[in-house]
Parts: structure tokens; C-alpha cells; sequence
């Protein structure tokens, strides 16, 4: 069952945390720099267009692996990114990040 996130364009189905998308980051380097500095995580996607809204993130499989200074460029914390720069950023890295998903086989297509 579809779920309407207020003031998104993007309707979110009902699925479960994946925690195996979300744990896998640490075997991976970061989508962005390639950084394999062991600080590597699952940043989730800040766009409120794509889910995000005050107090929640958007779905688990809207992660992009980042290192924690690329994670704090695309949040903000760091060295004072544009909007448009932070959402490149991010998107990029979220590309690269799906694709080693389906090459590795996290997730695949039913």
C-alpha cells in the first residue's frame, strides 16, 4: 500500500527498514570522494520533494554512501555548499551508490 507524504511529489510504498542497505555502507568506500577511511555511512537524502519532512528522513533506499565529510558537506555542517551544490552532491553519490546495490546484489528486480 502507497502511503502520500505531505508536501512531497513522490508517493513512498510501505516497506520495512531495510537495514541491510543501510549496514552495508561500511563495506563500501564513499560514492562521492572514494574515501575508505572507515567513517562511511548511509546519508539519507534531505530534498522534502523526495520524502523528507521535520522529524523523519526520508525511506532507507534513499541513502547515498558518504564519508563524514562529504556527509556533513551535503547537510550543511561543512564547508558552506551551495543548495544546488549540496543536492549534486548527494545525487551523484546516491547514483553510484544504487549502482554498486544491483552489481553486488543487494537488491535486485523480481
Amino acid at each position: 500500500m502507497d502511503r502520500h507524504v505531505p508536501g512531497t511529489l513522490l508517493k513512498h510504498p510501505a516497506v520495512p527498514k531495510t537495514a541491510k542497505l543501510l549496514q552495508a555502507a561500511r563495506n563500501y568506500p564513499c560514492a562521492n570522494c572514494n574515501r575508505q577511511d572507515g567513517t562511511i555511512v548511509a546519508a539519507h537524502c534531505n530534498e522534502l520533494a523526495l520524502g523528507r519532512g521535520y522529524a523523519h528522513k526520508t525511506p532507507d533506499y534513499m541513502v547515498a554512501y558518504l564519508c563524514h565529510e562529504c556527509h556533513d558537506a551535503v547537510d550543511g555542517r561543512r564547508f558552506s555548499l551551495s543548495r544546488e551544490a549540496k543536492h549534486a552532491m548527494w545525487h551523484r553519490a546516491y547514483c553510484v551508490t544504487v549502482s554498486w546495490w544491483f552489481r553486488d546484489g543487494l537488491v535486485s528486480v523480481a
